[in-house]
């Protein structure tokens, strides 16, 4: 009889849906429990309650995986809570969510945990945990920041708490998951199991949408910017790239989804638009939208872009949105950081330009303006591509058998 392998995830993120880090949880979690793994997932986010979830014993399910919140759930009046209230809420949940894993693989219910998280403070308990149980320990890693990263750099104390949580699988586990190869790299070296999965996509979820079928305004070129205008993200150039197409006579618009603009990182960047003559004609904020909305959006756009410059934030992530992206059908502006060359060839499956100029950007905006047909052949295109490479079904099975095999090395080791 084959033996029913067991997997606890626990990490911060908003599952099942409502952020990048739950979006790549959750489509690993689907691939594995159709490889009949259990899949468990523990969130210390503060999620909103799903009613549809929740089974006649008060448990939460999606698509077959279990999981539950240790922070609040959101109110229906989505209340904000105050910036001491959220602190204290994640400090609790992360409490426990400890005492959680604690008493599952203590009972032994589950065999295996996969960390999803970037704070040594909040997992090195579980670490501890796994060795004290023999449970088998694996990592998703999928940022690397500087210190720049951090406000006051390397006088912020949560810098140190990141740094350290990247030597976390030193203290031994079966192996990492890397988002990009520079994260593969850098735990190769260190003699750790390791090996690459991308930003992956379930086409399921939004199979009634088809981008082909949208019919597109032909006064306006429809520009959609998904994103909160953080600084790794090259908002500032996408501005003044906007402002170039502009003025070479491309009726250019473009829409900014995930942000109103009133708060965080764009507020200043909703300023700047506001006050200025061409881009307060030409630039929206549509704030965050439900799921569906936000891909009916991405099909009624004539591109869409990911104009992230190159730096060690870029180097070593992978853009989450790229296979959502391609999946819609329309053309996909984006720039040369690395790994994307390797997925993607410039022209064929998306227009890629250099990151390090807002005249790079702007150029591959007319030229995807000025030649129509060509744009949509990148756009067919590039969908078929995501099935190759990013769809998650593509990557279940080497992802199955990499946890299986260390899981079952480790076994072997202990006994």
């Amino acid at each position: 009889m084959k033996e029913e392998r067991k997997l606890l995830i626990i990490g911060w993120f908003k599952f099942p849906f409502g952020s990048a880090a739950a979006s790549r949880v959750r489509t690993i979690a689907k691939g594995l429990t159709e490889k009949e793994v259990r899949v468990h997932i523990i969130t210390t986010a503060r999620i909103p309650f799903r009613k549809e979830d929740q089974n006649e014993l008060n448990q939460m399910y999606w698509e077959g995986i279990s999981y539950e919140c240790q922070n609040q759930y959101e109110p229906e009046n989505n209340q904000k809570l105050s910036k001491f209230q959220r602190i204290w809420n994640y400090i609790l949940a992360t409490i426990r969510g400890w005492n959680r894993v604690l008493r599952l693989v203590k009972n032994n219910e589950f065999d295996s945990i996969l960390i999803y998280g970037r704070s040594a403070i909040s997992y090195f308990p579980i670490v501890i945990i796994g060795h004290l149980y023999q449970a088998s320990l694996f990592y998703d890693v999928v940022e690397w920041f500087p210190p720049t990263r951090f406000k006051l750099g390397r006088l912020n104390p949560f810098f140190y708490d990141d740094l350290l949580s990247r030597y976390l699988p030193l203290l031994g586990c079966q192996g990492v998951i890397a988002i990009s190869t520079f994260i593969f790299n850098k735990y190769k070296k260190k003699g750790i199991p390791c090996f690459i999965i991308p930003s992956i996509f379930d086409s399921s979820i939004i199979s009634n949408v088809e981008a082909s079928e949208t019919k597109l305004p032909m006064n306006k070129f429809t520009v959609i910017y998904a994103g909160t205008c953080k600084a790794g993200d090259g908002f500032d150039r996408l501005l003044s790239a906007v402002r170039i197409v502009y003025l070479k006579g491309c009726p250019i618009h473009l829409r900014i989804l995930g942000t109103d603009g009133l708060s965080g990182n764009a507020a200043d960047k909703r300023t700047i638009c506001e006050k200025d003559d061409i881009l307060s004609s030409c630039v929206s904020f549509m704030g965050r939208v439900s799921d569906q909305d936000y891909f009916k959006l991405l099909a009624s756009a004539n591109c869409l872009v990911l104009p992230r410059p190159k730096c060690q934030i870029t180097e070593a992530s992978f853009p989450t949105r790229l296979p959502e992206f391609l999946y819609t059908d329309r053309p996909v502006l984006t720039t040369d950081v690395p790994d994307i060359p390797l997925y993607l060839e410039p022209g064929i499956h998306a227009e890629i330009v250099s990151g390090d100029t807002s005249e790079a950007l702007a150029h591959g905006l007319l030229r995807l303006w000025q030649d129509s047909e060509r744009a949509l052949k990148i756009g067919l295109a590039g969908k078929q591509r995501c099935y190759e490479v990013f769809c998650y079904r593509q990557h279940k099975e080497r992802l199955y058998q990499f946890l299986i095999k260390k899981q079952c090395d480790s076994a072997e080791s202990i006994s």
